[in-house]
């Protein structure tokens, strides 16, 4: 048996494109992460879940096993192609005394002039039956107004309460080269992603090291937030170039957000037999 399982991770070996990450509430409240994996092409991806402790972070031994591959174009993108890069994102309206989680979903196209999103209500899990259409949330690229830039990689968003008391939004653009990064910091109600670039535009541009990010480029990256006591952390992971290393950090958000210089180091992890060991991500 053993013999067997060291033969197949000899043979198993791949590197992954990208990354999407997101937590959300169950229905007895408990933090649960999800996580998708884009492969090499564009044209894969494959999910798994684990739980989010009250204190200390995810709970990996209690992570599902990698299910096998879906074709993205399952997802409702036919004839879209292979994807550049996949974002998700989760926030919560209240509704009277009801508290209802969404979640928006997007991704570039291969050549990162164009951008898909949709809206899925979260019930006891994402509900995909009920997901919006695509182009809920479609543009290109270059009318989301981001300085310099008419193709993008990815996008990631998190949110905060600031000293106000007001809802931030905070969404980050990858270039399509990987080496850059615009931000824009938006107050909108309840931390919802919808909100215009004319109304709330991206900065300038910077490169990765001004995040506290000591590689040049990035394959793509994923990011999503968790309640660890009384603290709201951001956990951020960017894949290298070659699409095998994983490189994870958290950092803590406080009332004027994230301060990038503050995060803990980053750790590096080869992804190559990701799928195999189950390990952490």
């Amino acid at each position: 048996m053993d013999t067997h399982f060291g033969d197949e991770r000899a043979q198993f070996s791949e590197v992954y494109r990208d990354l999407s990450t997101f937590v959300y509430r169950d229905v007895n409240k408990n933090q649960i992460l999800s996580q998708w994996l884009i492969d090499e092409s564009g044209h894969t991806y494959w999910t798994r879940a684990c739980r989010v402790g009250p204190k200390g972070g995810v709970l990996w031994s209690t992570c599902s096993s990698w299910d096998l591959g879906h074709d993205v174009s399952d997802l409702g993108l036919p004839g879209f192609g292979p994807i550049a890069g996949m974002n998700t994102y989760v926030w919560t309206e209240k509704t009277g005394n009801f508290d209802q989680q969404y979640l928006a979903q997007t991704v570039f196209s291969e050549r990162g002039d164009r951008r898909m999103g949709r809206i899925c209500p979260i019930e006891r899990e994402p509900v995909n039956a009920k997901c919006s259409d695509w182009e809920k949330l479609a543009i290109d690229t270059h009318q989301l107004d981001v300085p310099g830039a008419s193709s993008l990689r990815d996008d990631m968003h998190y949110s905060y309460t600031s000293v106000d008391g007001e809802s931030v939004v905070v969404q980050s653009v990858l270039s399509i080269d990987g080496s850059l990064l615009w931000d824009r910091h938006c107050v909108n109600a309840n931390a919802s992603p919808l909100v215009a670039s004319y109304k709330c535009g991206f900065g300038a541009r910077a490169p990765l090291k001004d995040y506290g990010i000591r590689f040049v480029s990035a394959a793509g990256a994923g990011q999503y937030t968790y309640q660890d006591g009384d603290q709201q952390v951001l956990a951020q992971t960017f894949l290298s170039v070659d699409g095998g290393r994983a490189y994870n950090r958290t950092c803590t958000i406080t009332e004027k957000g994230v301060d990038w210089n503050d995060c803990s180091p980053f750790t590096a992890t080869t992804i190559s037999q990701l799928r195999v060991t189950g390990a952490p991500l």
